[in-house]
């Protein structure tokens, strides 16, 4: 038998010798959740924060509840049927024979309102759902809180899942930010602020400093916000600079460790946190974990599926595991607004995982199958990128963008030509509409120096993409650039591919009226045109098509260029591709400005550059801010000019390619002017502006001004209204 020594007996809550580093919200939080609800569970991965948090909560609460607060640690309990006996020895309750000792503490806690809070439930997880069960059935003024992996899963349970310490944020601007104010900025991040208190404790000297405080930064970012990482980082700084540290992250488990001996040996190194959750999973879940970790930025669920199935985990039995793994704060699952739940690891669990993977010799099968499904994913995004569900497409490659590398690269490590130039092949158009050519540029030339053995499809697929990019490249060469489209349009004819034959035509079109030659541009889209009206494909008429516009207007042709423009955006249409009629669009915008229409070019360059934003096309959206600017040049609006001019720059800049047909002796000679007309000031203080400026502000900036302009005539024929102007912004970015 067991019974309370005293009725008054209160709080065992230790007080750590450390100071507790930010939190506040979340103290506020959970402390309103433990007073409003019988059952908290704190979850989140080891070294989260979790026992911590839980701690000051307690500490919080002590007064309110007359200081009936207590700590019972389970870590050291192997046997749920132990359990009891733990709580009886926390609540120091004296032994009597003849009474069961769950009775006794369901008498002792029954006397008045009282807080039992359950530190490491998850390896004694159906034990502790039992046990805490009955006591709040029989205790009806005690509350739990309890600290886990997983939640305990019984009725009434409350979740709050331990969120990581506050990263320090990348400051906008920061070339030009003082390196006080980005101290200032860092200095606000609840992880720097933990680092350098860690690091003060172990180095006394250690003091956060502009030269010192990026690499901070970089290691609270790089592990992710989580409280136990962090301090066995700055444990670190005993010997090394935060630089080195920061630098050596990459085997962050072998680096981070040195925690206080008397801590929990699972806390004393980040691997053997890691390992006490990981030896807490059955074999299937093993698996799967270590699979996952094959992806870089995650997996949506059709991906997990294809990949982390084997032998000991069907395909339909992967979404159970993933859930499991959330439920075991192992990986996270990011649900958007729109798009797929996305699977994730944080990097330090995904470097254990990947650990594990490569010991389990299977990491090359891995990485085959792995090659295999994003180049069926790149195949089938390249035939949805020209319609209606190219919004889709394209933020699914982006989201994708970082598995869609390591594939590339492990093609080229393994020797996989074919699967190499297929994937890079069918991720050119993917890459020139979101402003990836440079990095494109580089992976089709990689490809390609590796085509032996390589179906000759792949080959003339890739020759061709990266041929059409150095055709607009920076860097161009067009001999060069002829050279490779050529080789392409020999190896559509020996295939006798006519799509393909047509293609290389349109490309070598442009190729010659990039260097200037029109007769021969014309020529080639001619025949590109001709193959291309024959299959009757919608989006391949239109590409020919879009050539003739700037051609006839160049000449002055303004009745056929805008037949023709008509009849491209009549072809996009079809397709159900917004982005090609977009840029038709502002061939009609050219069109309007030449004939003096200043008001109607305006609209509908505004409306395409609407378009270009939810696709994410910055080489179109230069083009279209160019044209805008020169509409406010015009105007002699010289400060939205050259706001509107430097946007392009920086647009132009970060993709690299050049435009297709910018007179860049009548833009210098606009610039030039706008500045002579503002002062350098002035003028710098608006191209800078507009350089800063993201594409969602750019677009924000246009469309405010096009519906102060616009503010007397609610619609215009083929633009928007004023309350679609207003919304365009919203929509582009994916919101109602």
């Amino acid at each position: 038998m067991v019974s309370g020594s005293d009725s008054r007996q209160t709080k065992n809550l230790p007080r750590p010798f450390s100071t507790f580093i930010g939190r506040g919200k979340e103290i506020t939080k959970v402390g309103q959740l433990v007073l409003e609800n019988r059952l908290v569970t704190l979850t989140g991965a080891g070294g989260s924060g979790k026992t911590r948090l839980s701690l000051e909560v307690g500490h919080t609460l002590a007064g309110e509840l007359h200081d009936r607060v207590w700590f019972v640690d389970l870590s050291s309990i192997t046997d749920a049927s132990l359990i009891p006996q733990k709580i009886v020895s926390t609540l120091k309750m004296l032994e009597k024979p003849g009474q069961f000792s769950l009775e006794a503490i369901v008498n002792f806690l029954s006397l008045q309102p009282a807080l039992l809070i359950l530190d490491n439930c998850e390896h004694l997880i159906s034990g502790c759902a039992a046990f805490a069960e009955t006591l709040l059935q029989n205790c009806p003024d005690l509350r739990i809180l309890a600290t886990s992996r997983e939640l305990l899963g019984i009725t009434g349970e409350v979740a709050w899942a331990v969120p990581p310490l506050s990263l320090p944020d990348i400051p906008p601007g920061k070339e030009s930010a003082s390196g006080q104010v980005v101290l200032d900025q860092y200095q606000q991040s609840e992880s720097v602020q933990l680092f350098v208190e860690r690091a003060a404790a172990h180095s006394p000297e250690f003091r956060l400093s502009i030269d010192n405080a990026a690499w901070v930064a970089e290691i609270c970012r790089r592990l992710d916000g989580m409280p136990l990482a962090i301090e066995l980082a700055a444990a670190q700084s005993r010997s090394l600079t935060v630089r080195e540290i920061a630098q050596r992250l990459d085997n962050r488990l072998q680096m981070l460790i040195g925690g206080s001996r008397t801590a929990p040996p699972r806390h004393q190194t980040l691997a053997a946190t890691i390992d006490w959750s990981y030896q807490l999973l059955n074999h299937k879940e093993q698996k799967v974990l270590q699979r996952l970790s094959i992806f870089a930025g995650g997996a949506v669920l059709t991906a997990a599926e294809a990949i982390c199935s084997g032998e000991d985990a069907a395909p339909s039995e992967v979404l159970e595991v993933l859930s499991q793994l959330v439920d075991k704060s192992l990986i996270t699952a990011d649900k958007p607004d729109q798009g797929e739940t996305r699977y994730r690891l944080l990097e330090t669990i995904w470097e254990y995982a990947n650990e594990k993977l490569v010991q389990s010799k299977e990491v090359e099968a891995i990485r085959d199958h792995h090659l295999n499904f994003f180049v069926q994913l790149a195949e089938k995004a390249n035939q949805n990128l020209r319609g209606p569900e190219e919004l889709f497409w394209y933020e699914r490659l982006e989201a994708d963008h970082d598995n869609l590398r390591e594939a590339l690269g492990w093609a080229l490590k393994s020797k996989n030509a074919d699967a190499g130039l297929r994937l890079s092949g069918n991720l050119g158009y993917f890459w020139f509409v979101r402003g990836h050519s440079r990095e494109a540029i580089t992976w089709l030339e990689r490809t390609l120096e590796q085509r032996e053995g390589a179906q000759k499809s792949s080959i003339a697929h890739a020759l061709g993409y990266l041929g059409g990019m150095l055709n607009l490249s920076e860097n161009r060469e067009l001999p060069q650039t002829a050279r490779i489209l050529e080789e392409s349009l020999m190896l559509y004819r020996e295939l006798e591919e006519e799509v393909g034959i047509a293609w290389m035509l349109n490309q070598l079109g442009i190729n010659a009226a990039v260097g200037g030659d029109e007769k021969k541009a014309m020529a080639f889209y001619d025949q590109s045109l001709a193959i291309r009206r024959k299959f009757g494909d919608p989006w391949f008429i239109a590409k020919s098509l879009q050539n003739y516009s700037p051609y006839y207007l160049k000449h002055g042709d303004f009745e056929n260029a805008k037949l023709y423009a008509e009849e491209t955006i009549t072809w996009y249409q079809r397709a159900g591709y917004q982005r090609g009629v977009a840029r038709a669009t502002m061939d009609l915008a050219n069109i309007a400005q030449l004939e003096g229409d200043f008001d109607q070019a305006g609209i509908l360059l505004t409306e395409a550059l609407s378009h270009l934003l939810r696709v994410g096309d910055q080489w179109s959206a230069a083009e279209a801010l160019e044209k805008l600017a020169a509409l406010a040049f015009e105007e002699r609006d010289s400060i939205r000019a050259a706001t509107l001019f430097g946007a392009a720059e920086a647009f132009r800049e970060a993709v690299g390619m050049l435009s297709l047909d910018l007179d860049y002796a009548s833009y210098q000679e606009e610039v030039n002017e706008i500045r002579d007309s503002l002062g350098e000031k002035k003028f710098a203080r608006a191209w800078e502006m507009g350089r800063a400026m993201t594409f969602e502000q750019v677009v924000a900036f246009v469309l405010d001004h096009s519906n102060k302009s616009s503010s007397i005539q609610e619609e215009k024929p083929g633009g928007l209204t004023l309350r679609e102007r207003e919304a365009a912004i919203l929509i582009a970015q994916g919101k109602s």
